[in-house]
């Protein structure tokens, strides 16, 4: 037998490794190989799209509008509200504009208001730092003769974060109700309800 056929066969043998070979072990079937790669995708998504959440919770604006004054019976609108940013970053050029939905008192005189609502002209909030409150009046100058048993109102509030190139309008709601001493508070409700 020629040398170089012995060699080739010889080299064959090393090659063919025995089925019990450590080696041969390690290797992984193919479709163990494909399930281990879309594992390791799927879990470097969901790391990356909960970092993407978790940076957007920390730097999105959190502005709120609350009130907790009490009411004078026939002037509900001569209440403060509290805008208020939450957030981690100041909101700039802050406005807001109030919308009666409705509004009403114990003889059924009503309040009909443009649905655009009415924005106050000399007040402007430059800024609101986080943390920070600026309590702001609906413009409106309505008094009724009587107690107010029905008002309805929505708050919205218009800012520029600091990191975002335009402007952001949320609603807030309001709706006068009676608190356990049966005085006159805003409480807040969903814009969605009836």
């Amino acid at each position: 037998m020629p040398r170089s056929s012995r060699r080739a066969k010889s080299k064959k043998r090393k090659a063919a490794k025995p089925k019990g070979s450590p080696q041969s072990r390690l290797e992984l079937p193919q479709s163990r190989k494909v399930l281990s790669l879309a594992i390791k995708f799927c879990l470097g998504t969901l790391a990356v799209i909960g970092s993407a959440v978790g940076i957007y919770s920390y730097v999105s604006p959190r502005v709120t509008v609350g009130s907790s004054a009490l009411l004078e019976p026939t002037k509900p609108f001569s209440a403060y509200f509290a805008i208020t940013n939450n957030g981690n970053f100041s909101v700039h050029h802050v406005r807001y504009r109030c919308v009666i939905l409705n509004a009403q008192d114990d003889v059924n005189t009503r309040i009909i208001v443009a649905p655009y609502g009415a924005e106050p002209i000399d007040l402007r909030i430059p800024d609101i730092n986080p943390s920070e409150t600026s309590s702001v009046l609906c413009p409106f100058p309505f008094a009724f003769d009587h107690p107010v048993i029905i008002a309805d109102v929505i708050i919205y509030v218009r800012y520029k974060p600091d990191w975002i190139p335009w402007y952001q309008e949320k609603p807030f709601r309001f709706a006068v109700a009676k608190n356990s001493n049966g005085q006159l508070t805003w409480l807040p409700r969903a814009v969605s309800e009836n």
